[in-house]
């Protein structure tokens, strides 16, 4: 996707999200977590070692800021929602127009063989 291209994966994940006493969403949780101050932390207790094959309970010792409300929460990270949903909603989009144009367009490569072998 544009913007990952820097993206490193390993096969320790850790998934995040709001608990349900939060007055704050994902989006938010994702600002929060692009703060360079934040962005500091990881370096000091996650990537100490990396050939771990977990990182224990060292990830609750981050510390993101708090919105005092959901407004304010919503406020800054509405750039990330916007994104974010504009992506979703144009990949939506994008798979309608091809499931719909019938057999023009094909998402993976080679499908189009297993087509022409059944003319």
């Amino acid at each position: 996707m544009p913007g990952q291209e820097q993206l490193l994966l390993t096969k320790e994940i850790i998934i995040m999200r709001p608990g349900p006493r939060a007055e704050f969403d994902s989006f938010y949780l994702l600002w929060a977590m692009t703060l360079k101050i934040v962005r500091e932390q990881w370096k000091r207790v996650i990537f100490m070692q990396t050939n771990r094959e977990d990182v224990g309970d060292r990830f609750l010792e981050i510390e993101i800021p708090v919105p005092k409300n959901p407004e304010i929460a919503a406020q800054v990270s509405q750039p990330f929602r916007t994104y974010y949903q504009t992506v979703a909603k144009a990949r939506t989009s994008l798979g309608q127009y091809l499931a719909d144009s019938g057999e023009h367009h094909f998402f993976v490569s080679g499908a189009e063989n297993d087509i022409e072998a059944q003319e």
